[in-house]
């Protein structure tokens, strides 16, 4: 602050390690009150890391924290096409896989859905794939160009409830008749 690199901050700014800056950021009070508690009362100075203050902020927000889905689009998301898709259709699923009460959001399923390239680049031919909330798929050909992975063609594998040693892919359908947001 005083050296110029950071002008007009105040107490509540989210960079600062102060009680308000750090509310900002995304700590709950009940998180805050949780973690004064378990340090007790000591008039020894104790250094703590800060993953431990967020630890507690998770398990309060955990429970009750609505699940998005999102793919990161750095070099642009890999189309995969699910060659046994029969047509697009949406399905009511909960927005907590461990609470119904958080709500229900709408998941579109269609013929082509994106992945991460990250996800895409762990694929080999033949493997077994869980595309969460959907199921399972055996990868049927990878197509690349200039030795990047451009498309993946897979086929519906539902009838395999094995998710133990799969790869966890999460996927956006593509379509126009609902939105991309699951």
């Amino acid at each position: 602050m005083g050296n110029g690199f950071i002008r007009e901050v105040t107490k509540d700014d989210p960079r600062l390690p102060t009680v308000r800056g750090i509310l900002r950021r995304g700590l709950t009070v009940e998180g805050l009150k949780q973690f004064i508690v378990a340090q007790g009362g000591s008039r020894a100075i104790v250094m703590m890391e800060w993953d431990k203050i967020w630890s507690f902020n998770k398990k309060v927000i955990d429970p009750i924290a609505p699940r998005y889905t999102a793919v990161a689009c750095t070099d642009g998301p890999v189309r995969v096409t699910v060659v046994d898709a029969v047509r697009e259709e949406s399905k009511e699923v909960p927005l907590h896989p461990k609470n119904a009460d958080v709500g229900m959001k709408t998941i579109w399923y269609s013929k082509t859905v994106e992945i991460e390239e990250m996800d895409a680049k762990q694929m080999k031919m033949g493997d077994t794939v869980t595309f969460i909330n959907w199921g399972n798929m055996k990868i049927c050909d990878i197509v690349k160009e200039d030795n990047k992975i451009t498309e993946i063609k897979a086929r519906l594998d539902l009838e395999n409830k094995d998710y133990k040693k799969t790869l966890k892919v999460t996927w956006i359908a593509e379509t126009k008749r609902g939105p991309k947001i699951p």
